[in-house]
């Protein structure tokens, strides 16, 4: 039963199923026996962690999150390949020199279509830098190995951009009222959820990529994908709330007992944790809402799409704690740094009008 539902490491799975075939061979050399029927079947969501684990375990490697800062787009502008994924008015409206612009259903047809290895990087942009960090995770699951997002996006690059930003963070102290310091465990581990997979490929690794498209194509939308703060605060317990962050994102001020530090049954999902079926995998719901926050949305958004990807209804917070907690967040800014959007950090650097190159 562990086996079938996926409540098995990989390792352990592999001797297992080793087993039942050293099993058959070895009654297949016996005459006049009948092998007695042994039915066993793994589900595609333990096959797709197990996959994703053999194959670079991205979301628990040193590459996760891929993202890249403003300085390191604007100095590398000529040789990165920059791929805009906001709307087309937006883009006519001012882009980065240089950027494609495409949309998020057509992105994986750009990016086959494209010698994409011949370039350093390939960077993601959006408005604020959360759908790009959803796709980027996707994309790398694929198993595009050079694919990144900016920070922030557009609105680091230019102040002309930058209201997106300013307008969602929660820079008032009242919101610590509903806060508590208490330490909440991880639930009891649960069956991976199910996960229907495309049997016209006969090949795994054709199967999960088919997935993957998938969830670029059905794109990254409210409700779906992602919530906002409005949301979290009219009905916190539609959701398990996983705070994805470091020990002072998720305690705040220790010494209080009330008015800091996270809602009522959040848990902490310390990014030093492994997220694999033998650790905290399995700790998070197959049956109820999932929302992820982290410090500005960024990493939250990496950590839905990988368990969206293996079958669980994942949503990222927009904007992350700086839409609850913005006030402590850039209070202590050294200890959030970089993630937290500071206006002071907005760049100049010029940009482009029109239709694409």
């Amino acid at each position: 039963n562990k086996l079938r539902n996926g409540l098995l490491n990989p390792a352990s799975k592999k001797i297992i199923l080793l087993a039942v075939a050293i099993f058959f061979l070895f009654q297949g050399c016996l005459k006049d026996n009948v092998s007695p029927t042994i039915n066993i079947s793994i589900s595609n969501a333990a096959l797709e962690l197990n996959y994703f684990e053999e194959n670079d375990d991205y979301i628990n490697s040193d590459q996760m999150p891929s993202i890249v800062k403003t300085d390191e787009v604007y100095n590398n502008i000529n040789t990165y390949l920059i791929v805009d994924l906001r709307s087309h008015d937006a883009y006519v409206a001012g882009h980065i020199a240089g950027a494609f612009n495409i949309q998020h259903d057509s992105l994986l047809q750009f990016l086959t279509g494209k010698n994409i290895q011949t370039y350093p990087k390939v960077v993601l942009v959006d408005e604020n830098g959360q759908a790009s960090s959803y796709y980027t995770c996707l994309l790398r699951l694929y198993g595009f190995n050079n694919i990144y997002n900016l920070l922030f996006g557009m609105a680091e690059w230019n102040k002309n951009f930058s209201a997106i930003w300013e307008n969602n963070i929660n820079k008032a102290f009242a919101a610590y009222s509903a806060f508590y310091n208490k330490t909440y465990p991880f639930p009891e581990m649960t069956p991976l959820p199910d996960v229907t997979l495309n049997n016209s490929f006969k090949n795994l690794s054709d199967k999960i990529k088919d997935r993957i498209a998938s969830l670029i194509k059905e794109g990254f939308n409210y409700n779906t994908n992602f919530v906002y703060v409005s949301d979290l605060l009219a009905s916190p317990t539609s959701y398990y709330i996983a705070c994805y962050g470091k020990d002072s994102l998720y305690y705040h001020y220790k010494e209080d007992s009330q008015g800091s530090g996270h809602y009522i049954n959040t848990v902490l999902y310390h990014p030093s944790y492994d997220i694999k079926s033998t650790f905290h995998l399995q700790t998070f719901p197959n049956n109820r809402k999932i929302l992820i926050y982290s410090y500005s949305g960024h990493l939250s958004a990496y950590l839905a799409a990988y368990l969206r990807a293996l079958g669980y209804d994942a949503k990222t917070l927009m904007y992350g704690a700086s839409a609850m907690l913005y006030f402590y967040l850039s209070y202590v800014p050294t200890r959030f740094y970089p993630y937290i959007f500071f206006t002071g950090d907005v760049r100049n650097y010029p940009y482009t009008t029109g239709e694409q190159p």
